[in-house]
């Protein structure tokens, strides 16, 4: 599954 994790001032985007 793709999920995207918004952290300040970074974007990050993990696949599980």
């Amino acid at each position: 599954m793709s999920q995207i994790h918004y952290i300040p001032l970074t974007c990050i985007d993990s696949e599980e």
